[in-house]
């Protein structure tokens, strides 16, 4: 049985995830395995079956069912590798076990350098991992990758742990001199790989000051846009993570709840990216200006 601490919970799993290992006496979640009857070919759909569990299917990968923010079960297709089972655990699975949990994540990276620590969020491709990858030449350190695990401890929000490794297009890595050469490709992502290197890793909680939101516009350069807390509600909203599970399960008042608090703790800005053309270098200058500001 495989033992580790994942988005700041105890796991238990019968699958070898690629994590941080650690020892515990008692546990938050436990990942079991049933036997797979049928091959699964049903397309990915969601379901809620009440407030307290989600199940979904994935054309020739598996189901997965999750309970009670403490259950994650994977009936895996014949002879598939785990590895790319991994995926949907450490992303929608665990999304789920959050949410039941009435913790509200956000889809993005985190990054910390010892004093700040800053969401980037963003639509898909955006270029979140990309730009968080980058701030690791400017000393520092990314704490997750895809979900952001936010929760409230002593009335300041904090951000925990995913995984040492990011999922990187084979472009992004070239621009950033990132070898990946040895690395697995993610699962239905033609030239997108896994990235691993502890160096660039933060394995403790970190608190969430500022959150960016990063948007491929039709401008020339890139911009920086201040939020205003009552407009940053929804910068919040539409980049929480899975929200459909949010809205199967009925769980928009306290969701709403979550994020206006929030809203009032942090601060939050947007970077407007021109659509075509590599401007990571142009985000991370983004990023020191509006640290200047604070």
């Amino acid at each position: 049985m495989n033992k580790y601490k994942i988005f700041g919970y105890n796991v238990v799993s019968e699958i070898h995830l690629d994590c941080y290992e650690h020892d515990f006496l008692e546990e938050d979640v436990s990942i079991v395995v049933k036997v797979p009857q049928t091959t699964i070919k049903t397309r990915v759909s969601y379901f809620e079956l009440g407030r307290e569990k989600t199940v979904f299917s994935i054309d020739d990968i598996g189901h997965f069912e999750i309970e009670k923010g403490s259950k994650i079960i994977v009936t895996p297709d014949f002879h598939i590798d785990e590895k790319k089972l991994e995926i949907y655990i450490l992303g929608t699975c665990f999304g789920a076990i959050m949410i039941q949990r009435n913790e509200f994540p956000l889809h993005g990276s985190f990054i910390y350098n010892g004093e700040k620590g800053i969401g980037i969020v963003g639509e898909s491709e955006a270029g979140k991992t990309t730009l968080a990858a980058a701030m690791v030449k400017e000393d520092w350190k990314i704490v997750t990758d895809d979900v952001i695990r936010v929760k409230y401890h002593q009335d300041v929000p904090e951000v925990f742990p995913s995984y040492p490794s990011q999922k990187l297009w084979s472009s992004a890595a070239k621009m950033l001199n990132l070898n990946i050469v040895s690395s697995k490709a993610v699962h239905n992502r033609i030239d997108k790989f896994y990235y691993s290197d502890s160096k660039r890793f933060f394995s403790e909680n970190a608190r969430l000051n500022i959150l960016i939101e990063i948007v491929p516009s039709d401008v020339g350069c890139v911009e920086i846009e201040v939020i205003e807390k009552q407009k940053s509600l929804n910068v919040l909203l539409s980049n929480t993570y899975r929200y459909e599970i949010i809205d199967y399960s009925r769980k928009h008042k306290e969701h709403l709840i979550f994020i206006s608090r929030l809203c009032s703790d942090i601060d939050v800005y947007r970077i407007r990216r021109p659509r075509k053309g590599y401007t990571v270098n142009d985000e991370v200058k983004a990023i020191q200006k509006i640290l200047l500001l604070k």
